[in-house]
């Protein structure tokens, strides 16, 4: 019973992750997959990946992966970076690919840290 009451979360995340993707390939959608994507920190999808959610021409997936790239530089522009620190948002190395990934990261580390100042006594 313990282990059904942890996994049931993870199951449960799992399954809404899974029913957005399909509803975005559902809809051919394929921009807002894209942004998605980006937003959950996941690497671009690959051609064989995104014909099987249904996007065999080649336009198509030029789409996605135009997207994907647009919705990257504004996802890793390091002037949003502070914020998403500061209201303790999630940072798995997704933009240390970028010329300015260190600065993102840097913003992001000095907003987790000013979100927690004050919880220091005086």
């Amino acid at each position: 019973m313990k282990k059904l009451v942890l996994f049931l979360p993870v199951l449960l995340v799992v399954g809404c992750t899974s029913t957005s993707t399909f509803n975005a390939a559902l809809h051919q959608d394929w921009e807002g997959l894209a942004e998605r994507d980006v937003s959950l920190q996941l690497p671009q999808r690959s051609e064989s990946s995104l014909s099987e959610l249904g996007a065999i021409d080649p336009a198509v997936q030029a789409l996605y992966i135009s997207a994907y790239q647009v919705s990257k530089d504004a996802f890793c522009d390091p002037a949003r970076a502070f914020k998403m620190g500061f209201m303790g948002e999630r940072y798995d190395g997704f933009c240390d690919d970028r010329k300015d990934g260190w600065i993102f990261y840097q913003n992001w580390n000095i907003g987790r840290g000013a979100s927690q100042m004050d919880r220091f006594p005086l």
